[in-house]
C-alpha cells in the first residue's frame, strides 16, 4: 500500500475517534500506527523465511470531567472504532479522578517529511535474499566458527498519526533496515555464541561485513572468558552495555514514577545522586538516528482544560 493510502486511512479512522468522542461530550487524544515489515532468514545455505507482514492499531485516551480511561482497536472499521469509544468512555466513568492528567497541545499541525528518516527503496529482492544467505557462509568461513544458527535480513515501514479534539494533529513515518548473524563455536570443550548486526536507514549503508566481524570475534574472545574476582576495576563499557547499567536506573528518570511515590529517589530532590563529573545527555535529533522523530511540538503556556 502506498504511504498516501496508509495515511488517507489513518486519517479517516482518527477523524471517526474523534467525531464520536466530541458527540459524547468528552476530549480525547488518538495515536493511530500502521507497519509493513518483511523478514528473511538463512540456516543451512537456504533461505527458511520469507515472510511479509502489514498492520495496524489505534488507541485512544478520554478524558470526561475528570476521569480518564484508554482503550485500542486494531481493526480500524467503523463498528470496531465505535465499541472502542465507548469501552474507553464506560472504563472512564468507574476511575478515580485524576485532574493532573489533561490536554495540552492545541491546533498544531506537524507533518513530518524528514528524508533521512523515510528513504525510498528499489533494492531487488533477489539482492535482499543473498545478502541473507551471505550473512551465514560470512560466518562459516571463519576459521573457529562451528555454526551460524542465525541468520537474516529485515526492513520495516512505520507510519504514525497522533490528534486531539484540540485540533492538533501529527504525522510521522520511518523506514529502517537490518541484517544480523550469530557466531557458534566450539573449541577444546568450551562453547560461546554472539550475535552481531547493522542497522541503517537505507540498504546500501548496511555493513554486513561489521555485522560478521562483531559476531565472530567476540564470540572467540569470550570462549576464554570466566568469573572475575570481587575487587575494583577499570571498565571501559561497550555502548549497549552501558545501556543496560543506566537501564537499572529507569525508574529514578520517570515522571510518573514520581507521581506514583515509587521512584527511589523521591527523597533525594535538590541533593547530588551522582559522582559531579557525570554527565548525561539525551540527544533527541540525530541525523538518520534509528530512534529519531520529528515531531517537534512548541511548548504552550499552562491551560485550563474545557
Amino acid at each position: 500500500m502506498s504511504e498516501q493510502n496508509v495515511k488517507a486511512t489513518l486519517s479517516d479512522a482518527v477523524d471517526q475517534v474523534l467525531t464520536l468522542v466530541q458527540a459524547k461530550g468528552a476530549h480525547a487524544d488518538v495515536i493511530a500506527n500502521a507497519s509493513e515489515s518483511l523478514s528473511l532468514k538463512a540456516d543451512q545455505g537456504d533461505l527458511s523465511e520469507h515472510k511479509v507482514t502489514a498492520g495496524q492499531v489505534i488507541g485512544v485516551r478520554v478524558i470526561k470531567g475528570d476521569q480518564i480511561a484508554t482503550s485500542y482497536s486494531e481493526s480500524l472499521d467503523s463498528d470496531s472504532l465505535a465499541s472502542m469509544v465507548n469501552a474507553a468512555l464506560t472504563n472512564a466513568s468507574f476511575t478515580k479522578a485524576d485532574p493532573d492528567q489533561q490536554i495540552r497541545a492545541e491546533g498544531q499541525q506537524i507533518d513530518s517529511q524528514d528524508p533521512t528518516l523515510f528513504q525510498a527503496d528499489n533494492t531487488p529482492i533477489e539482492d535482499k535474499i543473498a545478502l541473507a544467505l551471505a550473512m551465514e557462509q560470512d560466518v562459516i568461513n571463519q576459521p573457529r566458527a562451528t555454526g551460524a544458527p542465525y541468520n537474516g535480513y529485515g526492513e520495516q515501514t512505520q507510519y504514525q498519526l497522533l490528534a486531539n479534539t484540540l485540533g492538533t494533529r501529527c504525522y510521522h513515518h520511518e523506514r529502517s533496515f537490518s541484517c544480523y548473524t550469530a557466531a557458534l563455536l566450539n573449541h577444546d570443550g568450551k562453547q560461546s555464541m554472539h550475535l552481531g548486526a547493522s542497522v541503517s536507514r537505507r540498504f546500501a549503508d548496511l555493513d554486513h561485513a561489521h555485522a560478521t566481524r562483531l559476531a565472530y570475534e567476540t564470540a572467540d574472545a569470550l570462549l576464554d572468558g570466566g568469573p572475575v574476582k570481587t575487587g575494583q576495576y577499570a571498565v571501559v563499557f561497550e555502548h549497549s552495555c552501558l545501556s543496560e547499567l543506566l537501564g537499572a536506573f529507569g525508574s529514578c528518570f520517570s515522571g510518573d514514577a514520581a507521581k506514583r511515590g515509587t521512584n527511589p529517589w523521591r527523597d533525594k530532590v535538590g541533593k547530588p545522586i551522582a559522582d559531579p563529573a557525570l554527565t548525561i545527555t539525551d540527544i533527541a535529533r540525530i541525523d538518520g538516528g534509528c530512534a529519531s522523530k520529528r515531531l517537534i511540538v512548541k511548548a504552550l503556556p499552562p491551560r485550563t482544560r474545557r
